[in-house]
């Protein structure tokens, strides 16, 4: 849901903001979320499995 989410606000993001810099550091900060979410995503699978 995150994955559907996200890249769109990053994309208008892109577009609205003027500056680089803070498209980058929202991008960066987004990837990091989405390996996070889908770090956690694959424990519980994990979990599930195990």
């Amino acid at each position: 849901m995150l994955g559907m989410i996200l890249p769109p606000y990053w994309a208008v993001k892109l577009f609205t903001s003027s500056t680089n810099e803070s498209f980058w550091w929202q991008f960066i900060i987004g990837v990091l979320i989405h390996v996070l979410v889908i770090g956690l995503l694959l424990k519980r699978f994990q979990r599930i499995i195990g």
